[in-house]
């Protein structure tokens, strides 16, 4: 299809809106935020957008190469460079592509905040709308009067903030100027893709993954990183091995981001004896089934904003355990999923041996996880809150 040139091309209407969004590399590692940004993309698309999806990859020796793919009003633009390597490389390399693409696009939305500064820039010169997705509470990290409220005062700059959490819009909108506008939208969950299965076909993907069908396996997927909790896990394991000889701990994450951490991982695991009750597998492509395989989900993090994971996994029914966090507040209540303290780590392995002994309870769970995610975190909600936002800000 031919790409709209001016607004109101697209499918003959004047409400037509042209979406370019920033996002992380979709090949580092399993991260939330660019599955978050292409199921949204994939969702506007068509649905009174032209959307673009701009990522980065660094380049062991590309001066600068551009691959895309086109799906009907979904465009997808991938940029290899060496400059990337570097953060100021990257930052003008990606403000030059912005720049040559301003007459494709009215809306610039970065779902990262590592492209919050060229967008700015770019979005001032061109005088584009300019929205920052905020997928991260950073707390005290940014302040006003500190060195890290250059990123505050950017992020500022923009047309508007979308906080994913009550607790991230309260913080922007204390921290911003007023007129920044900020707007509760959260992450939105493909509930088709996501979805339980029955315990005949739990049983066959079980298999066809290798798993054992008599264990309980609980599931942790997420970036091998200190601040994602991974090393309270491996200590309430270690704590209870003996005792829990049918639960299996299943890590699905990569292992690159902190390669001295992720070693000092393996390291635990080896020396206490946890490699026979521990999958240990690199980032999957087919996490949907990951998911659907397990009977307990696990996300003991120190720091998140709106984690996909959780989402997902309640999506596939599974029971959660998450730390108290934000976040948590909005969405685990007390019949769809467990919230332990961070200062209280051994209340994680009660909830699971108490979870393990009861596949009733677990299932029953497990169905309040799924209404409340169909009811609140669809994708179709999420796309609806985005296509009324790009339509307040027309005129903005």
């Amino acid at each position: 299809m031919k790409q709209p040139t001016k607004k109101g091309d697209l499918l003959g209407s004047d409400s037509c809106q042209r979406i370019c969004i920033l996002t992380n590399d979709p090949h580092e590692g399993f991260h939330g935020s660019y599955r978050q940004a292409f199921s949204k993309a994939q969702a506007l698309a068509g649905n009174g957008c032209y959307v673009y999806l701009l990522t980065t990859r660094p380049s062991p020796t590309r001066l600068f190469f551009v691959q895309k793919e086109i799906r009907d009003q979904l465009e997808i633009h991938q940029i290899s460079s060496v400059f990337l390597k570097k953060k100021i490389g990257a930052i003008m390399l990606v403000g030059f592509y912005l720049f040559w693409l301003r007459r494709k696009y009215d809306f610039l939305q970065t779902n990262t905040d590592h492209f919050c500064y060229c967008a700015a820039l770019i979005s001032k010169i061109l005088k584009k709308k300019f929205i920052v997705v905020s997928t991260s509470y950073y707390g005290e990290r940014i302040q006003p009067g500190k060195f890290a409220s250059l990123k505050a005062w950017t992020i500022g700059k923009s047309t508007c903030v979308v906080a994913l959490t009550e607790q991230i819009r309260n913080f922007y909108s204390r921290l911003l100027p007023s007129r920044c506008q900020t707007v509760k939208i959260p992450n939105g969950i493909d509930t088709e893709k996501f979805c339980p299965v029955t315990s005949a076909e739990k049983r066959e993907i079980r298999r066809g993954l290798g798993l054992n069908e008599e264990h309980t396996i609980v599931l942790f997927v997420g970036n091998i990183l200190k601040e994602k909790g991974i090393d309270l896990l491996l200590e309430q394991m270690r704590k209870n091995k003996k005792f829990n000889q049918g639960i299996r701990l299943w890590i699905i994450g990569n292992q690159n981001f902190d390669p001295d951490f992720s070693q000092a991982v393996r390291q635990f695991i080896g020396k206490h004896g946890l490699s026979d009750h521990i999958y240990f597998w690199e980032a999957q492509s087919d996490i949907a089934s990951c998911y659907q395989s397990a009977d307990i989900f696990i996300l003991p993090s120190r720091r998140e904003g709106l984690p996909s994971v959780v989402l997902e996994a309640m999506a596939c029914a599974l029971p959660s355990i998450v730390s108290n966090l934000g976040y948590t507040k909005e969405l685990i209540q007390s019949d769809n999923g467990f919230v332990f303290a961070l200062e209280e780590p051994d209340t994680i392995w009660t909830k699971i041996n108490e979870w393990a002994q009861d596949q009733a309870v677990r299932e029953r769970i497990g169905k309040q996880a799924r209404g409340f995610i169909e009811q609140h975190y669809s994708l179709e909600i999420a796309r609806e809150q985005y296509l009324q936002l790009y339509h307040s800000l027309v005129d903005h």
